[in-house]
């Protein structure tokens, strides 16, 4: 896991949506104990938060980077800085 901007955290998270480089995306505070994860399949992708609430929503191309925005909002709402790390599936 790496330190990030929350910025670049949010352009990585809704460049991912597009060109489909990782599987899992996770986003975590400084403590840890609220995070924002992507998970992308073939044909679908979803969003889970975990912290202030526990929201586990369906990603589509209309409402994508609004709702990302939205989460990231809520989820670290004085964060500068998060944690970020990525994975690929095995194939």
């Amino acid at each position: 896991m790496k330190l990030v901007e929350l910025k670049q955290a949010q352009k990585t998270a809704v460049t991912n949506l597009k060109k489909r480089r990782f599987d899992l995306l996770e986003f975590y505070t400084f403590k840890k104990d609220r995070s924002v994860t992507i998970k992308l399949t073939e044909d679908s992708a979803r969003l889970v938060e975990t912290g202030y609430k526990e929201l586990d929503i369906e990603l589509n191309d209309q409402n994508a980077k609004r709702q990302i925005k939205t989460s990231f909002g809520r989820e670290f709402p004085r964060s500068h800085k998060v944690y970020f790390s990525s994975s690929k599936a095995k194939k």
